[in-house]
């Protein structure tokens, strides 16, 4: 009897033993799915919150305001005579010009005005399509003859954009027309007078005058290819250092790529090669 029961509780002990280990081994195992699972949960969210971010990423920012550019203030005519006193310091002189009238009533050729204080220069420009110099020989009123009128080649755009533009106008005796420039040969007159002004029906235009002097009678509008920055930079740099005598000029003036240049510009009594000319480079401004 005494081995069976020592037999029975060995056999028992086996058992728990056994179970034991079962248990151990699934709790182990438990563990193991548990920490798979939690794994595998949270790999899921980390990629649902990746791909929530990049959707999100792709949403525009309604606090932001959407970037414009900036547009050119707009100007009145009383505004823009404003700008350039309290800018530059200069007296624009005031023009009232109808040129609705005077295309309908005077000359429909008339595009712009040009003042050059203290000379006679106050006179409408014109410019006739087809015909360069039509003007030379031509007054307002479609007559021939002198004094003709101040006028630009229709090579040369009216809203004087281009790089290089030319009035031209005859050195009358009395005065009149471009006789004036021949004023800027005083040096004196050229240190006195540094600006001309031209208008346009929507529009006010102040050029600084960098240099007055003899020039052949090159034309330059078609002459040269001012669309080569080289080209017009290297005249530019030619012209405000010319040391020939008799030459008034501005050395400090600057010029860049963007410039514009108007040249006026008249004959040389008793010369025929030669021409006197006065070039003035556009103030900068605010609009366009």
């Amino acid at each position: 009897m005494g081995n069976e029961t020592m037999g029975n509780e060995t056999g028992k002990k086996r058992k728990n033993k056994v179970w034991l280990i079962l248990a151990l081994v699934l709790l182990v195992i438990a563990v193991i799915c548990g920490i798979f699972c939690f794994y595998q949960y949270t790999q899921k969210k980390a990629k649902e919150k990746a791909l929530e971010e990049l959707a999100d990423s792709t949403k525009p920012d309604e606090s932001a305001q959407p970037e414009t550019e900036a547009e050119p203030k707009t100007y009145t005519y009383a505004e823009k005579v404003q700008y350039f006193k309290d800018t530059y310091g200069i007296d624009v002189p005031e023009k009232d010009i109808d040129f609705d009238d005077l295309t309908a009533n005077t000359n429909p050729d008339i595009y712009a005005w040009i003042v050059v204080p203290n000379t006679k220069v106050d006179y409408p420009v014109l410019q006739h399509a087809g015909e360069a110099d039509y003007y030379l020989m031509r007054n307002l009123d479609g007559s021939t003859g002198y004094p003709g009128c101040l006028y630009t080649d229709d090579y040369n755009a009216k809203d004087f954009s281009d790089r290089m533009t030319v009035i031209y106008g005859h050195n009358m005796k009395d005065g009149s027309m471009f006789k004036g420039l021949h004023k800027f040969e005083d040096s004196e007159f050229f240190d006195a007078n540094p600006y001309f002004f031209i208008y346009t029906p929507d529009d006010v235009k102040v050029y600084k005058i960098f240099a007055a002097h003899r020039f052949s009678n090159t034309n330059l509008v078609l002459n040269f290819d001012w669309t080569v920055d080289g080209i017009f930079l290297n005249f530019l740099d030619e012209m405000v250092n010319d040391n020939e005598m008799g030459a008034n000029t501005r050395p400090d003036t600057e010029f860049s790529t963007d410039s514009k240049v108007v040249t006026l510009s008249t004959c040389v009594a008793n010369d025929d090669t030669a021409r006197y000319i006065v070039q003035g480079v556009e103030l900068a401004h605010d609009w366009q």
